[in-house]
């Protein structure tokens, strides 16, 4: 059984750990070097066929 003190540094400890893994997959995605888009492969008819599509669904 946890005391009041260790269950109050058990808490904090969970959610600190909990809201730096929440503002790392928030960053992550959208840091420079973690383009996965292969934009320079992307031929005129993929772009066509995205651009047709992509408000039917």
């Amino acid at each position: 059984m946890l005391s009041k003190k260790q269950a109050g540094a058990f808490f904090l400890g969970g959610t600190l750990v909990t809201f730096l893994i929440f503002i790392e997959l928030t960053v992550y995605p959208s840091s420079e070097g973690n383009n996965q888009t292969n934009s320079k492969n992307l031929t005129e008819s993929l772009v066509k066929l995205y651009e047709k599509n992509k408000y039917q669904s």
